[in-house]
């Protein structure tokens, strides 16, 4: 009984871990219990009111205390940034002040030892995909420069404390939606041909919507769908990088 106990087990441990999004309301300090209660093996949370710009100051020792608690209960956790996030827009200051929505982000995560942080990309408005690119290579290096820099303000160091890796998610691919087609992605993630700051390969990642790429047309609720999705990934050279699946249904 035992050895088939031991054996349940270690396959359970193989597998992916299955999580939930869960609420910061009262705190973080809430999110663990909530967690365990509903039996959840990751944890994703928003890194602040999803519908606001309002963000409140990081507090190193409740995050550290937050990173104390996943740990001993063996939950990694994955921050998610908030709905206005738009790193691809045209207008200027909408990108800078979405590079710093998502350097914050990257501080939390940081202190509160995330496993990555999950961010849309956002829509170039019109603009077409070409022209966003560099727009949004240049919001993503000023939001890793912006959180190293905050971090060393309060005397963080990333060499103890490293930025977790920002994973873009795939979207729905209505209007000009940045992130509905693979090949977009393996465009944003892939270094870039110019002589600008570079990004280092593990400071990106994938995050994968699976209501959000059946709404882009992707057939990923049947086997055949699936395999083809998977083999396409695999084809852009994307596959390695997805750290996270949000599973969700869809109306459609």
């Amino acid at each position: 009984m035992t050895t088939s106990i031991s054996k349940r087990t270690q396959h359970r441990s193989a597998l992916p871990r299955v999580g939930a999004h869960i609420s910061t309301a009262g705190g973080f300090s809430k999110v663990v219990p909530r967690a365990l209660a509903m039996g959840a093996e990751a944890v994703q949370v928003f890194s602040s009111n999803p519908r606001a710009w309002r963000k409140s100051p990081p507090d190193p020792e409740t995050l550290t205390g937050f990173a104390t608690q996943l740990k001993e209960n063996h939950l990694p956790l994955f921050f998610h940034t908030i709905y206005l996030v738009n790193l691809a827009s045209p207008d200027l200051e909408l990108r800078r002040r979405s590079a710093l929505s998502v350097a914050h982000a990257l501080v939390l995560g940081a202190l509160a030892g995330a496993t990555g942080v999950v961010t849309h990309v956002g829509s170039h408005r019109g603009q077409g995909f070409d022209k966003a690119v560099p727009w949004v290579r240049d919001a993503l290096n000023t939001a890793f420069r912006a959180a190293k820099q905050d971090l060393a303000r309060h005397g963080y160091g990333t060499e103890r404390w490293p930025l977790p890796p920002l994973l873009l998610e795939t979207a729905t691919g209505s209007g000009a939606t940045v992130g509905d087609r693979l090949d977009d992605l393996a465009v944003l993630l892939a270094p870039p041909a110019s002589p600008v700051p570079t990004l280092a390969s593990e400071d990106l990642g994938l995050c994968l919507d699976t209501a959000h790429l059946f709404a882009a047309g992707y057939a990923v609720h049947e086997l055949r769908g699936l395999e083809e999705f998977l083999a396409e990934l695999k084809q852009r050279g994307v596959l390695s990088m997805v750290r996270l699946v949000h599973l969700n249904d869809s109306a459609s």
